[in-house]
């Protein structure tokens, strides 16, 4: 997985975890050219990129304005409360198939979601 939109984000190749989860070694969202246009979030098939109305970006050195993944974590629930990536994205758990953890509802199929 590589991606870039206009220079704005960036993921490098995949890694692996030991229990079969899949994460991107390296995004980076470069704020001070991000015209807050949404597209990342639209495209995302997993609802990962979660944009809110809330931000206000100064900063005196541009480098500020360059985000790596450590500086986009949040603690809380985010912008959907409900939101779990692996269901979004119809992972396997833990060596477990898709939707028979313990409490774990079906994977969404993303292409049912297209207009």
């Amino acid at each position: 997985m590589r991606g870039s939109l206009s220079g704005r984000l960036y993921l490098s190749a995949k890694a692996e975890t030991k229990d079969g989860r899949w994460y991107p070694e390296f995004f980076r969202i470069n704020f001070s050219r991000c015209i807050f246009c949404g597209l990342c979030e639209e495209a995302c098939p997993t609802t990962a990129i979660q944009l809110t109305p809330d931000f206000e970006l100064g900063e005196y050195k541009r480098q500020d304005l360059v985000y790596e993944k450590e500086d986009l974590l949040i603690s809380g629930p985010g912008k959907y409360p409900e939101y779990n990536f692996y269901r979004m994205a119809g992972m396997a758990i833990d060596g477990k198939d898709k939707g028979e953890a313990e409490n774990e509802a079906k994977p969404i199929d993303v292409k049912s979601l297209l207009p």
